[in-house]
């Protein structure tokens, strides 16, 4: 049966293909007059703010990370990693948060130290906390259209699926078994530590000391692989990319750190009540 065969014949096929068409739409609208004004009025994320301590820092910390997923897509790479967190409980998860906190605390101390103010740094001043919160949910909720199809176009290429991040399979796990204090952990630590935590590291961090060294829209390019490529999961990559994309465009139209953190918040927030109320077989 071709498509359009079974568009005829499947009414509701047919209207969620039209939603996610519609969506898809409103999501490249938005995003357009994004860049668009970007174009039009310039970025304003200050990478000039950026001195030897926080470049240094920054780089050595890319090479970590750098290590640790090369040595992850290894033969049997993945294997070992699932073998160290088979099964964690809630102080596994919280390692787990204080895994990620750690590199975000020294980014942050290394600022402090050569006397620069976090607040300019990351601009945290720039928009009042409420409206980047609402600011974040609207361009979430843009992206999410974008985020969806190239994780479709991405298993329609592989031809297949693996399995989900491992704090995702956790999640399943803790649902399945009702463990609501694990569940509570994860919840914690996808929708307040990792948004807080991996922003300061890629976009406010990485992000500014890369396109000092290559660009802006390389450093965009080259820090969302990274950030997709760390999540452990390679048909997840394309699409955590396009995410990360579409939160240094919100940084650099807004040039306010506030509002990634909070669009990684929500995205996580969204991802879990969806897993809630559908979960896995």
């Amino acid at each position: 049966m071709t498509a359009v065969e079974k568009l005829a014949a499947d009414p509701q096929f047919a209207l969620q293909n039209v939603a996610i068409l519609g969506l898809l739409m409103l999501a490249l609208v938005v995003y357009g007059r994004l860049l668009g004004r970007l174009s039009e009025q310039g970025c304003r994320v200050r990478h000039d703010l950026f001195a030897l301590p926080e470049v240094l820092s920054a780089i050595v910390l890319m090479a970590l990370l750098g290590a640790t997923v090369a040595a992850h897509f290894l033969p049997g790479g993945k294997d070992a990693i699932a073998v160290a967190t088979n099964a964690p409980g809630p102080r596994k998860i919280v390692k787990g948060m204080l895994g990620i906190a750690l590199p975000a605390l020294v980014l942050v101390l290394v600022v402090i130290i050569r006397g620069g103010r976090v607040r300019d740094v990351f601009g945290l001043g720039k928009v009042p906390i409420f409206r980047a919160l609402a600011l974040a949910l609207g361009l979430t909720l843009a992206a999410l259209p974008l985020v969806f199809i190239a994780k479709n176009i991405t298993l329609s290429l592989v031809g297949g699926t693996e399995p989900p991040q491992l704090l995702v399979q956790r999640f399943h796990d803790a649902l399945a078994g009702q463990n609501h204090r694990l569940l509570a952990t994860i919840a914690a630590s996808a929708i307040f530590v990792a948004p807080i935590c991996e922003e300061i590291i890629f976009r406010g961090s990485f992000y500014p000391v890369l396109t000092r060294l290559l660009g802006r829209v390389p450093a965009a390019i080259v820090c969302a692989v990274l950030f997709g490529a760390v999540h452990d999961t390679f048909t997840d990559l394309p699409s955590l990319t396009v995410l990360a994309l579409c939160f240094t465009a919100a940084y650099e139209r807004t040039g306010s750190l506030l509002v990634p953190i909070f669009m990684h918040g929500w995205f996580n927030a969204l991802s879990l009540l969806a897993m809630f109320w559908q979960p896995a077989p």
